[in-house]
């Protein structure tokens, strides 16, 4: 009975083992099958964390450009009520240093400046707030939340027009970031107009200096194109739509596509 039993137990056990081979013979994975398919993964996961990270960046980016603009806005308001208009501020033109450190000394009693760069050296106003200032036709200064705001006054009567944007004064570029890098327009320098009457966001639909032609992907950002560099025509698509997405896509208009997704 017992040799019975154990023949029968052992036949069992000898087609689960049979089983089992079976099932690994066809179903194993080899060590180099294993070790491709966790590189694959990890490649995946690579890539997904990098596109949250620049997506977190960019988000960031759109805050400061938007706080920044509010910042700009809210200073002019206060000083054209109480300064009145830029046309009669004594500012001469672009190539004079002296309008703008008028320019910029009107903004600094209303904003929270941090660092006033306006009477430093040449070498002291690039490591106190902008490593890329020309100090012969800029002036700037470093607000309390890090953000660097550079002046140039470009017309002393205000009667510049570029496209629908008239009555221009000049220009201000902001650094949300400090010195930190790239320092590169579109990137983390985006620039406004300041007319007679309001801060203006370069590159709205009208603009001669247009977000068509002067924020591309297809074109190096940072480089010199029609005498203006490409990226300064991105701040107000970063204000109103709310994304870089030029950096990726060449089809974004306006009139029509406003993001890439």
């Amino acid at each position: 009975m017992n040799k019975s039993l154990n023949r029968h137990g052992g036949g069992g056990r000898n087609r689960l083992l049979f089983k089992n081979s079976f099932l690994c013979k066809y179903f194993s994975f080899t060590l180099s099958e294993v070790l491709i398919t966790l590189v694959v993964i990890g490649v995946i996961a690579a890539i997904t964390i990098m596109i949250l990270i620049t997506d977190i960046q960019e988000k960031a980016t759109v805050q400061r450009v938007k706080q920044a603009y509010s910042m700009l806005s809210q200073a002019y308001g206060m000083i054209l009520k109480d300064e009145g208009s830029p046309d009669e501020w004594g500012m001469q033109g672009m190539y004079d240093d002296i309008s703008h450190k008028i320019l910029a000394k009107k903004f600094i009693p209303y904003m929270k400046v941090q660092t006033d760069c306006t009477d430093m050296t040449s070498a002291e106003a690039i490591k106190n707030c902008y490593r890329n200032l020309n100090t012969q036709t800029h002036s700037a200064f470093k607000t309390i939340n890090g953000l660097v705001f550079q002046f140039r006054a470009w017309n002393k009567n205000c009667s510049f027009t570029y496209g629908k944007v008239k009555n221009v004064c000049g220009h201000i570029n902001v650094d949300i970031n400090g010195n930190k890098n790239p320092n590169v327009m579109g990137r983390d320098l985006f620039d406004f107009y300041f007319t007679k009457d309001e801060i203006y966001p370069i590159g709205t639909n009208g603009d001669h200096i247009s977000f068509y032609k002067y924020c591309t992907n297809t074109k190096k950002f940072g480089s010199a194109y029609d005498s203006y560099v490409n990226g300064m025509g991105c701040t107000a698509w970063v204000i109103y739509n709310e994304n870089m997405d030029y950096l990726r896509c060449s089809d974004l208009s306006w009139g029509g596509k406003r993001e890439c997704k």
